[in-house]
């Protein structure tokens, strides 16, 4: 990751970092320890930003992102089953921190834009 990132430097090129913890146990996914040492990790390596889950604890995400001077993204969260838990999720992250999210297009795009992705919209730029 660090040989990515030094390449991306010398080629002018940002490098976003996604931290993947669906691989681990379940309960875990969604871990503010992972997601921050995830974080953590892109940072150190030269990352220019980095796309994580939010834990669903503002108290303990705020925590685990304290000190990463690179903008923190969110990807996902325990509680993304309605358009509203996932937007009230996202203003949650924001608020403890993270400076937008990154979300399957398909999500919102049906025919258009959908009002879910005017809600998310509005909720990123009012942080």
């Amino acid at each position: 990751a660090g040989d990515i990132a030094r390449q991306a430097s010398r080629w002018g090129m940002p490098l976003v970092v996604q931290i993947d913890t669906s691989q681990t146990d379940a309960r875990r996914q969604y871990s503010a320890t992972l997601s921050g040492l995830g974080a953590r990790l892109a940072y150190e390596v030269g990352a220019d930003a980095v796309i994580t889950n939010y834990s669903g604890s503002p108290e303990l995400f705020a925590e685990s992102i304290r000190g990463i001077d690179i903008p923190v993204l969110i990807g996902g969260s325990p509680r993304m089953e309605t358009d509203e838990a996932m937007i009230a999720s996202i203003s949650e992250a924001l608020a403890c921190g993270a400076q937008g999210a990154t979300l399957p297009g398909e999500m919102f795009w049906n025919d258009g834009p959908s009002a879910t992705l005017k809600k998310l919209h509005a909720t990123v730029l009012s942080t």
